[in-house]
């Protein structure tokens, strides 16, 4: 897909951000994660297959231990994003986030298109539970797109 890591790093940083904070990562907070998942992919670029799991895998693991530590990276490059700002131009990321917590990881991982089965691998869970979560988690976002598509045809 991408032969470059400088290619790779500018289309999938800002979606690997996104999907961070989908998972309930501050904006800052998933900038910093998602730039060490880069790093950590750049120093094993040609020995990693499925670059882009990969570096969503990496990713999930250090939110994770960011969580555990309960703190944050602190980053000064990143701290003058308006978390604000990107949240009401992200609204569904609003809604996402207010989803149970398995039905937030699968729904993150679809918005990345990854398959179910790719879901299901990452997430070391059955492909069956991936697509009961994504029913799940479709039926509480539906009402939600309902509402936005009749102001959108006013």
């Amino acid at each position: 897909m991408h032969a470059d890591f400088g290619d790779y790093y500018r289309w999938h940083y800002p979606r690997l951000v996104g999907f961070l904070h989908v998972l309930g990562a501050s904006v800052p907070d998933a900038a910093d994660i998602a730039q060490q998942a880069m790093y950590e992919l750049s120093q094993q670029w040609a020995e990693v297959p499925n670059r882009r799991a990969w570096t969503c895998s990496v990713a999930v693991r250090l939110l994770a231990q960011h969580q555990q530590r309960g703190a944050g990276m602190q980053s000064p490059l990143v701290r003058a994003v308006d978390e604000q700002a990107w949240r009401s131009e992200h609204e569904i990321a609003q809604r996402i986030s207010a989803l149970p917590p398995q039905q937030r990881q699968v729904v993150a991982w679809k918005l990345m298109e990854f398959a179910p089965r790719e879901i299901a691998a990452g997430l070391r869970v059955s492909p069956e539970a991936v697509q009961e979560h994504l029913v799940k988690a479709r039926k509480a976002l539906r009402p939600h797109f309902r509402s936005r598509r009749t102001e959108v045809a006013r």
